[in-house]
């Protein structure tokens, strides 16, 4: 066999080493695009999950005002995207759903007034720690400001606790509005606000209710003047 030429080995040499580096045996730098495109869809999906846990227990309320259907929708879309959610996701649809949101939660805020199941929830343990203190006196309230008596704020206590839920079922045609209503046509909004209004004038268990939930906001306000005009203790 003829030897082979050194200038021969030579090249060959060479070409394998050219070889080598242009296959990839060489380091190369990371792509930074590549590398964000490989987490966003994880980034999205965080997003996501961190409004579900905001959220959470909104879909489970009790009270009429509290619209728990449409929290259950809104809780389904989350909960999607939070699981299988893609980097668009994190555009637009992200945007649109804390719009819906923000209107839920403005909209809720307007009919809650008309709840008085929710007011009876909200009251009661301040109305009963009430009963439990002292009747402030009329120099803690400052003015001319006739403290609330226990009898009083105990008879409000009762009339929420007996009446509320007749209360609400009088406004049921208001509260089965408000849970199909658009909430994107202002008009139609208002008309539910309206309806509610004009429902709670026509029934006697709403009336007493609101009188007994003015009573025990009273309550609560002249608590917090007794408390504020207090002498602070060191």
């Amino acid at each position: 066999m003829p030897a082979r030429s050194p200038h021969r080995v030579a090249a060959i040499t060479l070409i394998l080493g050219w070889t080598a580096l242009t296959t990839g045996c060489a380091p190369t730098s990371p792509d930074p695009a590549a590398s964000r495109t490989s987490t966003a869809p994880r980034e999205c999906r965080a997003t996501w999950t961190a409004l579900e846990k905001d959220l959470a227990g909104r879909d489970t309320g009790t009270a009429p005002s509290h619209l728990t259907d449409r929290w259950s929708s809104i809780l389904a879309g989350v909960h999607y995207h939070a699981v299988a959610g893609t980097a668009s996701d994190c555009g637009e649809p992200l945007t649109a759903l804390r719009a819906a949101i923000s209107r839920l939660n403005e909209f809720e805020a307007r009919i809650q007034d008309f709840d008085m199941e929710l007011a009876r929830d909200e009251l009661h343990h301040p109305g009963e720690m009430y009963l439990d203190s002292p009747v402030p006196s009329r120099s803690a309230l400052g003015g001319s400001a006739k403290p609330v008596s226990h009898a009083a704020a105990r008879t409000a206590l009762q009339t929420l606790e007996s009446l509320a839920a007749e209360a609400d079922a009088d406004l049921a045609a208001g509260w089965a509005e408000a849970n199909t209503v658009d909430l994107d046509d202002t008009g139609a909004t208002d008309k539910v606000v309206a309806d509610l209004k004009l429902l709670s004038s026509r029934s006697d268990a709403y009336q007493r209710c609101a009188s007994a939930v003015s009573v025990l906001r009273t309550v609560l306000k002249q608590q917090f003047e007794a408390l504020s005009r207090a002498p602070s203790r060191r």
